[in-house]
């Protein structure tokens, strides 16, 4: 079975609005929208405790791969040679900094 997407703040916020406001019951907010009655239910229960509409979870920021001095050698390196290929800037780092990294990072 696939994985479901997550709702959008503003979404949630229309769930909400159509329990709250409009005095719609799950069962009817789930036909009308086509969400499941158990997203919806979930969704209630988090604006119930929390009083907003968004998890309150906040999302873990990863750590740069790239540090400053990294991006500065790259920045050199680019300056120096405009033409170069970004598997052979991949390696010209690896080689100075022993950093690995894909060339999308670059």
């Amino acid at each position: 079975m696939p994985k479901a997407k997550a709702l959008s703040d503003d979404l949630r916020w229309v769930l909400a609005h159509m329990y709250y406001v409009r005095h719609l019951t799950v069962k009817e907010i789930s036909a009308q929208t086509g969400i499941n009655e158990r997203t919806v239910q979930r969704l209630l229960k988090i604006v119930s405790q929390s009083g907003n509409v968004t998890t309150g979870v906040e999302r873990k920021k990863r750590d740069p791969k790239l540090t400053d001095e990294n991006q500065q050698f790259i920045a050199a390196c680019l300056e120096h040679s405009p033409d170069v290929y970004l598997t052979e800037l991949k390696a010209q780092l690896e080689e100075a900094y022993g950093v690995s990294v894909s060339p999308s990072t670059i």
